[in-house]
């Protein structure tokens, strides 16, 4: 099966344009509900095909590399590998189907033709169910209207165009309550692109107070003198701070984050994999960064014009994805980035 032919489907559904490099553009088009005589229209989406359409704009090979977990370099080469697979079959059989959004054909004089899927579009899922209606018709119109009587005519026009009307709104209503939501759970491993935001405490020890005196007058009791008792006034003391931590360890799960964090990695800037927890503009603030986070032993990469901090690195792929759990837990965007 071509690679790509899920992510186009899933982009159909969500966007109004999927351009394939190096082989066209799949543009859907919707249409608002309408009437046509008597006759009541739903709406829908439908798709056509752009052949001029054929340059790269990155979405495809965006949607491979957050989906397969793999470079963007590698996420185009798998798109470039697909179109011309494509144009292999194409150029062999004269057809080519993507299913559930429409056919290409090659015709006669080299031109590509693309016929929709209308019956099975996955481009009007979310209008599904929704037919067509035939508009109810008064018997007495049609007598009048041979009648040449235009008042009459006016008043039925004016009553269908009315029952037309609740139609449509109940058509609105019923594509509101019966269109399901998708969240995508797989979102939470996608890298951001923006650059994180941190988060400095300052703990300020309150000053020591000396001790004062406290009269407590118990409750008359036969026998039972007053008394004095000197209490200690109690201080809060803040938990000592050191450069190889952001904060204080006050709960159990940050005690195991950070007895989770492996000993084992690789820190070698020669390697060709790297397990990026963080990126910033200048080594200064990716400095800053780490010395609040020294317990999870850090390093910088400068590449591209960008400083990351990474927190493993290895010759494979493998090597560094071992940890992305681990660091996934304390650094939601951990992502692997290839030289």
């Amino acid at each position: 099966m071509n690679r790509i032919i899920p992510h186009i489907q899933f982009l159909l559904s969500q966007h109004d344009c999927v351009i394939i490099p190096g082989w066209g553009a799949l543009v859907a088009d919707e249409h608002s509900a309408r009437i046509d005589g008597l006759t009541a229209l739903p709406p829908r989406r439908t798709v056509g095909f752009n052949g001029s359409l054929d340059h790269n704009d990155g979405l495809l090979a965006s949607s491979i590399s957050r989906r397969e977990g793999v470079t963007y370099q590698a996420a185009g080469k798998v798109v470039s590998d697909s179109v011309e697979m494509m144009k292999s079959v194409i150029e062999l059989t004269g057809n080519f189907e993507i299913p559930r959004v429409g056919r290409f054909k090659r015709a006669a004089g080299g031109a590509i033709l693309f016929t929709p899927d209308e019956n099975r579009s996955l481009v009007n899922a979310p209008f599904y169910g929704l037919d067509a209606l035939k508009l109810p018709v008064d018997n007495t119109v049609a007598e009048n209207v041979a009648a040449d009587n235009p008042r009459v005519l006016l008043r039925s026009v004016v009553k269908a165009v009315k029952w037309a009307a609740v139609i449509i709104v109940i058509f609105m209503l019923g594509v509101i309550f019966t269109t399901p939501v998708i969240f995508d759970k797989e979102t939470h491993f996608q890298a951001s692109i923006a650059k994180p935001v941190t988060k400095s405490v300052l703990l300020i020890t309150p000053p020591r107070e000396e001790p004062e005196t406290v009269e407590i007058v118990a409750k008359p009791l036969p026998e039972k003198p007053k008394v004095k008792a000197t209490v200690q006034p109690s201080t809060t003391v803040a938990p000592e701070t050191s450069a190889e931590s952001e904060k204080p360890v006050k709960t159990k799960e940050e005690r195991s984050r950070r007895s989770s964090i492996p000993d084992d990695r690789r820190m070698n800037h020669d390697d060709q994999y790297f397990l990026i927890v963080g990126s910033f503009d200048t080594r200064q603030e990716a400095e800053n960064w780490i010395a609040k986070r020294a317990w999870e032993k850090l390093d910088i990469i400068e590449y591209d014009g960008h400083h990351r901090v990474f927190a493993a690195s290895g010759n494979t792929l493998k090597s560094v994805t071992q940890y992305k759990k681990q660091f996934a837990a304390i650094h939601p965007g951990t992502w692997v980035f290839c030289k």
